[in-house]
């Protein structure tokens, strides 16, 4: 099977997206399956056109002393900060003292093309009536990533790039050159931050599912058990914020942990159904391309949630219902990371949490 598509686009331009994919069955219960999309997408109005507005705000300069070993590519940052003028043992009040920065959207935004490709397989054995397992590799290269680059994002794609001399982040950043001060000297007076075309984002996993319903007379007339869930095994995820300039690693960092699962078990006997459900965090480092003894708390320990709930309808008009979420009530690793770790492990942070309801339909 395949597709075809001309997207012109008045701002960024156009371009042609396409895939291809086939399936093959060479026994009932086992079907091979692949596919290539090339696709992209256009910058959205905000990304766009979104006014530009001031800030007070923090950022991590990678020309403190204490930075300078840190980074995709530790040698790389350093001579560049040397090019600049700046001393090896320059301590940086960026973290400390907020300073002028600025945000908006950037018309200049270039078309976002991907692409991907998948292949794996989808088992159905006959001699499991009602399980079906598949497992599929995939790989996704995003080229000209429309990201929305902090004051930390902007002066690592300049310091980090090994086209220093002609970076165009590097123009985005503003330092004192002139102050008679020694502690004022090459200090951060001003970034501009704004959304960017990264160079080059890569994504390689291996992502399984499976679903398994079960008959169980046994159980009451008519009810059935199932099992579902889903697992992933990040491979990779990187990202090169200019042609040339050092990897970033992300992978198994907070939010992008190299395994992770969730699956779901319910049981349904006419108008009740009840499930339980467990989704599995894997353990993460905090700091991307720093050393493992850089922070006190650098790894954060796998995190597990289970929830349970119920659903029972009445008459076929009414229905009862209620969930708890995060029965055991487990905490997040500690610390808790400022920078989305909320989000990460969110069930931690608000502890157990029940929900019950009622519904009436006319």
């Amino acid at each position: 099977q395949g597709a075809a598509r001309y997207v012109d686009n008045s701002i960024s331009g156009g371009d042609t997206t396409w895939t291809l994919g086939g399936r093959w069955a060479p026994v009932r219960d086992l079907t091979f399956r692949g596919n290539f999309t090339h696709a992209i997408r256009s910058p959205s109005i905000q990304e766009a056109f979104v006014p530009t507005a001031t800030f007070f705000s923090f950022a991590t300069d990678p020309c403190d002393a204490t930075q300078l070993g840190n980074g995709p590519a530790p040698a790389t940052r350093a001579a560049n900060c040397a090019a600049a003028g700046i001393p090896a043992d320059f301590d940086s009040f960026s973290d400390d003292a907020s300073f002028l920065q600025s945000t908006g959207g950037n018309p200049n935004l270039a078309n976002e093309v991907s692409d991907a490709f998948s292949y794996g397989a989808v088992v159905t054995p006959r001699f499991i009536p009602g399980l079906t397992f598949s497992v599929d590799y995939v790989k996704v290269t995003l080229n000209d990533a429309i990201a929305a680059f902090s004051g930390t994002q902007v002066l690592n794609a300049c310091y980090d790039s090994a086209d220093f001399a002609s970076n165009p982040f590097c123009d985005l950043i503003t330092r004192n050159t002139t102050s008679t001060d020694p502690s004022e000297l090459n200090q951060i007076t001003f970034i501009e931050t704004s959304f960017y075309n990264a160079s080059r984002l890569r994504y390689r996993g291996i992502v399984a599912a499976w679903d398994y319903k079960l008959k169980t007379p046994f159980l009451g007339d008519g009810s059935s058990l199932g099992w579902s869930g889903s697992y992933q095994r990040l491979l990779e995820l990187t990202t090169e914020t200019t042609k040339g300039s050092a990897l970033i690693n992300t992978d198994g960092t907070l939010g992008y942990p190299k395994n992770s699962w969730t699956t779901t078990l319910n049981y349904s006997n006419g108008p009740v159904l009840l499930f339980a459900n467990v989704n599995f965090t894997g353990k993460v480092t905090q700091g991307t391309d720093e050393p493992d003894n850089f922070r006190e708390h650098q790894n954060l320990k796998a995190f597990v949630t289970t929830n349970a709930g119920f659903q029972v309808k009445v008459a076929e008009r009414f229905r009862f219902f209620g969930d708890v979420d995060n029965i055991f009530d487990v905490k997040p690793p500690y610390p808790v990371p400022a920078f989305g770790g909320s989000v990460t492990y969110f069930p931690g942070v608000i502890g157990r949490y029940f929900r019950f309801g009622a519904g009436v339909s006319f």
